[in-house]
């Protein structure tokens, strides 16, 4: 049922995107002597170099093949890049006529393109839930993760639907619809005999018990610890009552030793006064779904494990000088000594280790615990015995420092000489009286957020209507439509006529809802350009990743988004949110620089001490760098060559090797902070930031073609075709016995691949000093092993981090590669430009829209204006409302 919903939406996504069928005209004369005197000799019909034919006598411009085709061979003809250097060049005048025919045949005849049906990203709809419904709301485990294009996870064309992504949808759906409209919950008055046997319990180990099992009862005896049955679970939210049968061990004369049984926040205290076996009866309310544990009040020895044996130190001291008895068998399995220093200590007694030195802590545990219980069965110390308080002093100090020998003596003792309580049966008899639990609460106040105050008594049809239209607007984030409403009213009506309650109607509606694919489909719309509730959309998921709010939904209503001022006063507004920025921010940078894959990276320990932390201020320094340059609309330039960074004290004093004060005691020494750099050095920017070096290194070391191909892509915007298959990968020679020059110059000796290095390697080589995680390298490392296995480190051969450009131009490194990128702004610019329209109109710009990218960021650019001005232009085209 939930796939047939989804059926008509995927069949009208593909007619809507079908081009139309046009005549295929003929190839202009001159055009096809041009491709035949230039071209064809590589990228004929049998050749096809690169997959280029360019043997054609006739082209469809609306086919997108064709169109496709002829972008390429404008890119390749304008840059240059064909023909082959090595070939005659064109002269000027037929290179230009070929150039116009592509460009005014791109312009003219290929139709403009659409975004296919976009549903949710697994971000969006999260945040959707989390705004419209529910705050709280976490996916469920397995929810699938998105397919990314062209590092995107938004784009519509890679948003694919699965089986196991409906399954997921319908399993959210009814996880939100319950916690909003419960549905009843109805359970019989039992009673049910509890086993002791089920009761959470810990045998004696190193970590001490918890609780004693001791033939047909369960012994409490320390404290801060508890047990319960494990198969017992409120069903509702109710009064529960519970028999129990107890008795009280080694009680204080006239005293009465308590259990406490705990549920929740509320907990009852059962009183046991005698020391046989005695029936009590006690009640405690238990929400829904909750267990309850039972606790021993009087407990006076700590509950002790490794952990907080030290901690427990003066309540050891307190205990022990209470008990002569017990402080003489401790110290009868010790004796003092005098250590090198000359300093006097306590050890363990050598005869006091059944094995010796190599005694494990196991055996001396149950020896210790043997030992102590014969000690106690003597006669009592005289007076004269009582060691000296240094002597206590030495003991508790051993015993602090090496715990693992004296866990379970301690416990163990208690189990048997000290004060506790017995179980020996639990009967639980309910629910009795009901009463609303903190769920039932939360749904009344996720409901009156959701319908207000509907008209009229529940189930009556004013209720009925006014609840559904407000459940459909916030799930399609528009007003529904006549058709939607009495839709949906009937799936209510149907249920309410098989007898189930208003609740539950709503309930089925809400899930019904949160499957269709006006919810998971935030631009479900045919036609060639977006309505104004479909803008909105657009707009708001783009700057803000979740569904339009109030005033921006009211912008889409009364008709005023039509105007580009009023777009965008409205994207100005969002962006004023410190939250949303920094989320735009974010979530555009992880996926424009790749820098998502940060956290996945585990380098290799000759890079340093690295680890998960690293790697989150190194994502946290892009994050706000670019959160910077947008909310104060910042130069482009400064996405290059910044006069400051953020980083915090680890990672600029490790990484960076900045000079940066110390954190006083009681500040974090992970904390980021501004930082103010000199224009023109090799930090700063996205090109000397160490998460964008480790996102484009593989953990181990560098490799020129990745950081030359991500440099294309997304700094130079001229990316470059993919690679054959039969291409084999770069293995770096972690040895260091070759440079990366020597290997990239064995690798590219075959002209197939020099083609593409030619392009690829020069922009890499240029960020060649900076290693694996963006440490600054001089010289390549040699990595040896000497004695014991240990690892040296020796300079190997200087990096050489000069390259030639595809355009000539020479440089020697990254600062020269930052000043050339500074002086050519606009090719930044117009990469930045397409990459904000990708993200936010969810598709690849064509030819067309390229152009016009071009022409806004070349504005941008020519009015003094900045990052936010950038954006502002890509959101006023045209192509961003289709």
């Amino acid at each position: 049922m939930r796939s047939a919903t989804l059926l008509p939406l995927l069949c009208l996504a593909w007619c809507a995107n079908r081009p139309l069928a046009l005549a295929a005209e003929s190839i202009p004369k001159p055009v096809v002597e041009f491709f035949n005197q230039h071209c064809t000799d590589c990228h004929d019909g049998s050749t096809k170099k690169g997959g280029v034919n360019l043997e054609l006598d006739q082209l469809d411009w609306t086919a997108p093949a064709h169109s496709r085709l002829l972008e390429r061979v404008h890119h390749a003809i304008e840059t240059g890049d064909m023909p082959p250097k090595k070939k005659a060049r064109p002269p000027a005048q037929e290179r230009d006529q070929v150039l116009h025919w592509i460009d005014e045949g791109l312009l003219r005849k290929t139709p403009p393109q659409r975004t296919v049906f976009r549903r949710m990203s697994r971000v969006e709809y999260l945040n959707t839930i989390q705004r419209q419904f529910l705050g709280s709301f976490q996916l469920p485990v397995g929810f699938p993760e998105d397919t990314r294009f062209h590092g995107f996870d938004n784009v519509a064309e890679a948003l694919k639907v699965s089986p196991s992504l409906l399954e997921a949808y319908a399993e959210s759906a009814a996880l939100i619809a319950d916690r909003i409209f419960r549905l009843p919950r109805t359970a019989p008055t039992r009673r049910q005999a509890i086993p002791i046997k089920e009761f959470s319990v810990r045998e004696i180990d190193l970590g001490g018990a918890t609780t004693l099992l001791k033939g047909e009862s369960m012994r409490f005896a320390l404290r801060d610890t508890r047990s319960g049955p494990a198969s017992f679970q409120a069903p509702v939210s109710a009064t529960y009552r519970l028999r129990l049968k107890a008795a009280a061990v080694h009680p204080k004369p006239g005293e009465s030793l308590h259990l406490k049984v705990l549920s929740g926040g509320t907990h009852q205290l059962v009183a046991v006064t005698s020391t046989s076996p005695e029936e009590l009866v006690t009640e405690i309310p238990i929400q829904e779904g909750k267990r309850i544990e039972f606790e021993f009040v009087e407990a006076r020895r700590p509950h002790l494990v490794r952990g907080n044996f030290g901690k427990a130190k003066s309540e050891l001291r307190e205990q022990l000088e209470g008990n002569p008895r017990l402080l003489a068998a401790w110290l009868s399995f010790h004796e003092e000594r005098t250590d090198k220093d000359g300093k006097t200590v306590m050890r363990i007694r050598d005869e006091a280790r059944p094995l010796g030195p190599q005694t494990d802590d196991v055996i001396q545990n149950q020896f210790f615990v043997k030992g102590i219980r014969e000690a106690l069965s003597g006669p009592p110390p005289a007076n004269s015995e009582k060691p000296k308080p240094e002597t206590l002093d030495r003991l508790l100090d051993w015993m602090a420092k090496d715990p693992s020998f004296y866990v379970s003596a301690w416990n163990a003792h208690a189990f048997e000489a000290e004060a506790a309580i017995d179980l020996f049966a639990l009967e639980i008899e309910g629910p009795l009286e009901r009463f609303e639990s903190p769920e039932d609460q939360a749904a009344k106040r996720y409901q009156q957020a959701l319908l207000g105050t509907p008209p009229g008594q529940p189930g009556e049809p004013q209720w009925l209507s006014h609840s559904v239209e407000r459940i459909l607007q916030k799930a399609f984030r528009r007003a529904a439509l006549d058709a939607e409403r009495t839709a949906y009213e009937g799936i209510a009506l149907a249920h309410l006529a098989e007898g189930r309650t208003p609740q539950e109607a709503l309930n089925l509606v809400l899930r019904a809802a949160l499957v269709s694919p006006h919810f998971l489909y935030r631009e479900a719309q045919a036609g060639s350009r977006l309505s104004l509730p479909h803008l909105a959309s657009r707009l708001s998921y783009f700057l803000t990743l979740g569904p339009p709010d109030p005033p921006l939904q009211k912008a889409a209503e009364d008709g005023s988004l039509e105007q580009s001022e009023a777009l965008r006063a409205q994207a100005l507004r969002l962006l004023s949110s410190p939250a949303f920025a920094s989320a735009f921010a974010k979530h555009f940078s992880d996926q424009w620089l790749g820098t998502r894959i940060l956290p996945q990276i585990v380098p290799a320990p000759h890079l340093g001490t690295f680890d998960g932390r690293h790697a989150q201020a190194l994502s946290k320094e892009i994050e706000m760098l670019c959160a910077e340059i947008l909310t104060e609309n910042r130069p482009l330039t400064d996405f290059i060559d910044p006069e400051f960074t953020f980083t915090n004290f680890i990672v600029g004093t490790q990484i960076y090797g900045l000079s940066l004060p110390v954190p006083e005691k009681g500040e974090n020494d992970r904390t980021m902070v501004r930082v103010s750099l000199p224009r023109g050095g090799r930090r700063g920017g996205l090109l000397g930031m160490a998460g964008t070096m480790m996102a484009t290194a593989n953990g181990v070391d560098t490799q020129p073609v990745i950081r030359g191909k991500w440099l294309l892509e997304n700094i130079l915007g001229d990316p470059p075709p993919p690679p054959p298959p039969s291409v084999p990968a770069i293995t770096p020679d972690t040895r260091g016995a070759k440079t990366i020059r020597d290997l990239m110059a064995a690798h590219t000796k075959e002209e197939s691949c020099a083609g593409c290095h030619r392009k690829l390697d020069p922009p890499g080589f240029l960020l060649e000093n900076f290693d694996a995680i963006g440490n600054w390298r001089d010289h390549y490392p040699i990595h040896t092993t000497g004695e014991g296995g240990k690892r040296i480190t020796k300079p190997g051969a200087p990096v050489n981090a000069s390259a030639t450009l595809a355009d000539g131009t020479e440089l020697r490194d990254v600062s020269d590669l930052k000043r050339y990128l500074v002086a050519h702004i606009d090719q930044f610019s117009a990469c930045l430009a397409e990459k904000l329209f990708l993200c936010g109109a969810g598709r690849l710009p064509d030819y067309a829209e390229r152009k016009a990218l071009r022409t806004a960021s070349q504005r941008v650019l020519a009015e003094g204006g900045g990052f936010r001005d950038l954006l502002l232009a890509v959101i006023d085209l045209e192509a961003f409302r289709r």
